[in-house]
């Protein structure tokens, strides 16, 4: 365990805040900031080339949900499964790709970053970002 983990500082060096990454998360503070009220746990967020922002929560590769922040808006699984009439089966298969994605890049650099009240890790990969956003492109008309 180290220092910063006793007292419950972050586990991942800080984002520098010159990034591309950091400067993506200040764009999107004010949605990054309603999504973890709205829903509390953990938050892993993946900057994407697209401008898009994927965000992991709770524990992935097993239990977690995905969002997505684009444009503007928030996005999720459930109100994608709502909009196209996904069933079961098919919300169960596209979170197993999701969760083998994650699972493929665990040793991408990780850093910790403060947006507002809430500290999210930010996982700098543009390939994870990419393999996340075929993934849920694959199941959109």
């Amino acid at each position: 365990m180290g220092l910063f983990d006793m007292f419950g500082g972050p586990k991942h060096p800080v984002l520098d805040p010159g990034t591309p990454a950091a400067a993506a998360l200040e764009a999107n503070a004010s949605l990054l900031g309603e999504l973890a009220d709205q829903v509390g746990g953990g938050f892993e967020v993946v900057p994407a080339e697209d401008g898009a922002m994927y965000v992991f929560i709770g524990s992935p590769p097993k239990a977690f949900g995905v969002a997505w922040l684009s444009e503007g808006e928030q996005h999720n699984l459930k109100k994608l499964a709502e909009r196209l009439g996904l069933g079961f089966n098919s919300v169960a298969d596209l979170t197993e790709r999701l969760g083998a994605a994650y699972s493929a890049h665990k040793d991408e650099p990780r850093f910790s970053a403060t947006v507002g009240k809430h500290r999210f890790t930010v996982t700098q990969s543009e390939a994870l970002g990419r393999e996340v956003a075929a993934i849920i492109a694959s199941v959109e008309p």
